[in-house]
């Protein structure tokens, strides 16, 4: 058949189909760009309708507030004035005759003013020609017409004196009409004022109503472009995680925790509505709520209070019995969503307190902690035996008692709080964003990780936050899943660490602080080397003279199993495997008694090894004494708990008093109750005298003892011993070089060196990985080894964070036959393993540019230094220092809190900076009678400087510091201020250079002579007027009322009964007090050496 030619052909059916085609694909295309691809535009309109909602709701609350009786009353009255003053000036001819006689009587004034004026010119100008011809005549010499001409213009003068008082009368006459005038304004003013103030919220609320009239808000793209902070590729930062959480920097939608925490910490109203912007209503309602489903349980206080802090008991958990009525799953998850908003972390959550949780079978649920035996666990073996879902994810049904059940279902319907988590303000926003981190200059993912740019799911799916996009580079920290738990919140902390690397303590991240301290007390630098801590002194006691100290057979035993002496040193196991076999990796046909048995060998052959060592190279000591000065034990423990030694040390087999602030399971500084198993007589009492002679790198003061205190505190500690015996080793001469020579080379294995000066490795180099940049390892460089645990399920299981935690609980498991691992087992509870994991994985080596870092002015890095070298020292363990610390305030009460160490916040305004440099180079007694003394640390001029600037620092006061020279007394002052300082009857608690006779130096407040030296004279006026604001709980009497700062009141009618006067004179004389007559002699509970 033959074919029509193709020009011939119509093509208009294919033309229709692709038409079609090109239509739908056309419509397909703005549908998946416009609405697949941009679910953020439908959390912008739903946000948008929440922020109406609100709106109308504050202001039908507004508005209720204005029906209010009272309110409504001020209001007609506020009206009714508005009337009658506007009808005042503006209405009928009768009712504005009295200001229409307010204005001619102004006009008549201003009239006579001119007039006035003008005639007061006309009498200056007649008086000018005068003058004129006056000086000509002078000039001329004409007598007699300059007489006349000087007659003249003192008659003019006289006329000008006339007509000025005139003019002075005519201008009071204009001002008195004019503000009789404007009496009349200011009434209508104050009136419209008092309608507006009463108005303002219901108007404002409607001028922000206006914006959602007509098409009302679009969704609109936005973006923060960050070009100083990189992303984890590089590039600059780009954030678009506002466009979903549109409310994140808006207040009036801050969970309710945070809104009554702030109300119960007396935020004034303007900063209520400032930073929260929730009505008083809205607030009460909040507070119902909270009452319903939570309990206030006060927050552990960052000064010990006098006597100690006891926290509350925990409650008892809810019975089975007790929990008669049940809710299903979906119901307890609304109860805990509803806790989770109003109890917050500070608060006890009733439906985890008062619930009993069921599966789908009944059986009960309780969540299984991981029982801390003292040594660390293996992770990786216990999930593997045990790995169940989390208990949240097991729940099917929660049950408690009828009045329980009936507070939440109320508290869950009266809920007023409808903000989704998505759209609730950033927690601490005032704190966290406005004040510290502006979004659009530090972004959102610098923080919180993630891929800032993304707005939408991958593969069409639901955008889930990378959780199911691998090709992230850098994931949400918001959560950190660990061997199937979930920390939340750990790793964004980690990401504090780029900028506030110089800080020590961050408010806001409780766990990196925890973790860098904890770092640094158990001295993970002396093996790995990591930027910004490879300085820091060798953290163990130096064991070139060890031999001096100590027996041969204690120090096989402690090197062997350190924790088996001192449970809670910071001392690490070398030889893990000799105390539990899951702690090393074995055959599995080795049973665990055969491991042990193995490992205790390894471990007795390699501990005689290296004590052999310790001991042959050990070098003689500079003792003081070859045998230690018998002394009165009795009188050593009376020394010993009263001098300060007890603010680091205790005595009590097992106590927990005074622990690390890195960590609750570590000793601040040994247990001492068995310290004469250990230590020597003669090294005791040289040690007590001046440890630094034994060991120059020792955090341990000089308390200045003498000797005889010296020796009666060497006394009473080898009285500290236990029954244990420690044999000494038998092998001989021969064998013992050979041990010797075995045990360097494991000392060089183990890297002791790097905690402790061992002789022969003065030049040796660590021997750990460099973790400078740890945090960003990539898991392809992690070696798991043969771990069962994460060779089974390698994709999901072998992540940074499971590795970390593994390593930290039981460093020696990952070993096999050609990776030996030599990280002693610290034995890290679960809460020490988050934290060094968080500190470690905020070590990413990036340095931000300067404008993003802390400390990088000369304040802050005063501050940041300072805090560093008191974490060092101890400072807090005896101090509060800047409203934190006094751990040693535990052993005071209320009536004997005189004799506790002083509390130094505020320190830096208070005192001279020469004063406590040289105070801190060499304490000198401010209070004698006092037992408890201020050692001295043997600061270098060096630190000691950077300690008195982080106290001027932190009181935000200059540095150097230039004197300030206060008025010296004389004549009538001088008396006055001497009269006024004995009526106040100062001396009555204060000395004046020493006790005075047969006064109890339990209320006896610092020497007075001092003060000239020490103290600032800025200080004392702020002082005396309310010492309680400086220094809450003083005894010191507060002698004048400022409660009105323009009219104080004083107690005494010197100085015409000016407080204001009175103060500063008491300062002046303070500043220039001399010891005028001979004081009486000294109580004798007093000795000068004490301080």
């Amino acid at each position: 058949m033959a074919r029509r030619p193709l020009e011939l052909q119509s093509l208009k059916w294919p033309f229709v189909g692709l038409a079609v085609l090109l239509a739908f694909s056309s419509i397909w295309a703005v549908y998946d760009e416009v609405v697949p691809r941009r679910p953020w535009k439908n959390f912008q309109r739903e946000f948008f309708q929440l922020e109406e909602a609100h709106l109308k709701a504050d202001r039908e609350r507004a508005r209720k507030r204005l029906e209010a009786p009272e309110t409504k009353q001020q209001l007609d009255a506020a009206r009714a004035e508005l009337k009658a003053a506007t009808d005042a000036i503006s209405g009928n001819p009768e009712q504005r005759r009295e200001y229409e006689a307010a204005l001619k009587a102004e006009e008549a004034a201003r009239i006579r003013e001119e007039e006035a004026k003008l005639y007061l010119g006309f009498d200056k100008s007649e008086q000018d020609a005068v003058y004129y011809a006056l000086r000509e005549a002078r000039h001329e010499e004409h007598e007699s017409q300059e007489k006349k001409l000087q007659a003249r213009y003192d008659e003019w003068q006289r006329k000008i004196d006339e007509k000025t008082r005139l003019y002075a009368e005519a201008i009071a006459a204009h001002k008195g009409a004019t503000e009789s005038r404007l009496k009349f304004i200011q009434r209508r003013d104050a009136a419209q004022a008092t309608i507006e103030a009463i108005e303002k919220p219901i108007r404002e609320i409607d001028k922000r109503l206006e914006a959602f009239s007509g098409l009302g808000k679009l969704p609109q793209m936005e973006q923060y472009w960050i070009e100083g902070l990189k992303n984890s590729w590089g590039a600059p930062t780009v954030d678009r995680c506002q466009n979903c959480h549109v409310g994140i920097n808006t207040a009036g939608y801050s969970a309710p925790w945070e809104v009554l925490e702030a109300k119960r910490a007396n935020l004034p109203e303007a900063d209520m509505k400032a930073q929260f912007a929730v009505d008083p209503e809205m607030a009460d309602a909040y507070q119902k709520i909270h009452e319903a489903v939570c309990e206030d349980v006060p927050r552990p206080p960052d000064a010990v209070p006098i006597g100690g802090y006891q926290p509350p008991a925990e409650p008892s958990p809810m019975g089975p019995a007790q929990a008669s009525e049940c809710r299903p799953r979906a119901t307890w998850e609304k109860w805990m969503e509803l806790a989770e908003a109003y109890c917050g972390p500070n608060a006890r959550w009733f439906v985890k307190a008062k619930t009993v949780l069921k599966d789908a079978k009944g059986a009960v649920l309780v969540e299984q902690r991981p029982e801390w035996k003292g040594i660390a666990r293996n992770p990786a073996l216990e999930a593997m035996e045990g790995e169940v879902k989390p208990l949240e994810e097991r729940v099917a049904q929660a049950c408690s008692d009828k009045e329980t059940v009936a507070a939440l279902e109320e508290a869950v319907k009266t809920d007023p709080f409808d903000v989704k988590p998505v759209f609730r303000t950033h927690s601490h926003r005032w704190e966290l964003l406005t004040k510290a981190h502006n979004p659009e200059t530090f972004g959102c993912t610098t923080c919180h990780g993630g891929q800032g740019v993304q707005t939408k799911g991958v593969r069409h799916r639901a955008f889930r936050h990378g959780e199911d996009d691998h090709d992230w580079n850098d994931p949400l920290t918001d959560e950190v899943k660990v061997m199937g738990r979930k920390y939340e919140g750990a790793f964004m902390q980690s990401k504090c660490d780029k900028c506030h690397t110089q800080e020590l303590t961050l408010a806001r991240a409780p766990l990196l602080s925890k973790g860098k301290k904890l770092f640094i007390d158990v001295g993970c630098w002396g093996c790995h080397p990591i930027e910004g801590y490879n300085d820091l002194p060798k953290r163990g006691p130096t064991l070139t003279n060890i031999a001096s100290k100590t027996t041969r057979g204690w120090l096989q035993t402690w090197v062997a199993y350190p924790k088996g002496w001192r449970p809670a040193t910071r001392m690490p196991n070398f030889w893990p495997g000799a105390v539990d076999a899951n702690s090393i990796p074995h055959n599995g046909s080795q049973k665990p008694e055969e491991v042990l048995a193995q490992q205790q060998k390894l471990r007795e052959q390699e501990v005689s090894a290296i004590v052999a060592y310790l001991w042959s190279t050990s070098e003689k000591a500079p003792l003081l004494s070859q045998s230690a000065p018998k002394g009165d034990a009795e009188k050593g423990k009376e020394t010993f708990e009263s001098v300060g030694c007890r603010a680091c040390h205790v005595t009590e087999k097992d106590s927990s008093a005074r622990r690390s602030e890195g960590s609750e399971e570590r000793d601040y500084a040994p247990n001492l109750w068995n310290v004469a198993d250990k230590a020597r007589p003669e090294w005791i009492y040289s040690w007590v005298k001046n440890p630094k002679a034994l060991w120059p790198e020792t955090k341990m003061p000089d308390l200045r003892l003498s000797d005889a205190e010296a020796a009666n505190v060497t006394a009473y500690l080898v009285t500290l011993k236990s029954d244990r015996s420690y044999p000494e080793p038998k092998a001989g001469a021969a064998e013992q070089q050979k041990l010797a020579a075995q045990g360097k080379e494991l000392i060089a294995k183990y890297g002791c060196f790097g905690c402790h000066n061992i002789k022969g490795f003065e030049n040796a180099q660590k021997i750990g990985t460099e973790l400078t940049e740890h945090g960003r390892k990539a898991v392809e460089l992690l070696d798991f080894g043969d771990v069962r645990y994460f060779t089974e399920d390698p994709k999901h299981r072998q992540t940074y964070a499971n590795w970390v935690w593994e390593k930290l609980h039981v460093p020696r498991i990952f070993a096999y036959e050609r990776v030996e691992t030599r990280m002693p087992q610290f034995d890290f509870t679960d809460d020490e393993a988050l934290a060094i994991l968080t500190f470690l994985k905020g070590q990413t080596g990036e340095t931000p540019p300067p404008e993003y870092r802390t400390g990088m002015n000369e304040v802050q890095a005063a501050v940041f230094k300072g805090e560093r070298l008191v974490f060092w020292n101890g400072c807090r363990n005896c101090h509060v220092v800047e409203k934190r610390g006094g751990k040693i305030r535990d052993l005071y009460n209320d009536e004997n809190l005189t004799f506790a160490p002083p509390v130094l916040t505020g320190e830096g305004a208070k005192v001279q900076p020469a004063w406590l440099f040289a105070f801190l180079k060499a304490p000198s007694p401010l209070r004698p009678w006092l037992s408890v003394r201020m050692p001295t640390f043997h600061f270098s001029d060096s630190d000691a400087t950077d300690v008195v600037h982080f106290f001027a620092a932190a009181s935000n006061k200059s540095f150097p510091y230039l004197t300030a020279e206060s008025k010296p007394l004389a004549g009538a002052r001088a008396k006055e201020a001497d009269q006024l300082f004995k009526d106040l009857q100062c001396i009555n608690c204060h000395v004046i250079g020493q006790l005075r006779a047969g006064q109890d130096p339990g209320s006896a407040a610092p020497n007075l002579l001092l003060a000239k030296e020490r103290l600032r004279p800025d200080w004392i006026p702020p002082w005396l007027k309310n010492p309680q604001a400086l220094l809450e709980g003083t005894r010191m009497p507060s002698f004048w009322d400022f409660s009105d700062e323009a009219h104080p009141t004083s107690p005494s009618k010197l100085f015409n009964g000016d407080a204001k006067e009175q103060i500063d004179a008491l300062r002046d004389y303070l500043m220039h007090l001399e010891l005028k007559t001979t004081q009486p002699t000294k109580t004798a509970s007093a000795t000068p050496s004490r301080g």
